[in-house]
């Protein structure tokens, strides 16, 4: 496996798929990337009832 890449499988076979959060974008991305993708999303966020926190 190569670490950071999705491999899909069937669960069936291999059993449940842990699912976990990953806040790494917060910390990852710039500042001016995360506000960028804030300001694009923004229309959608206030649609379905997301804040508007940084």
């Amino acid at each position: 496996m190569i670490p950071g890449v999705v491999h899909v499988c069937d669960r069936f076979r291999h059993g449940p798929t842990p699912i976990e959060e990953d806040r790494r974008w917060r910390t990852g991305l710039p500042r001016a990337q995360r506000a960028a993708t804030t300001l694009v999303a923004s229309p959608l966020m206030r649609r379905y009832g997301y804040g508007m926190r940084s």
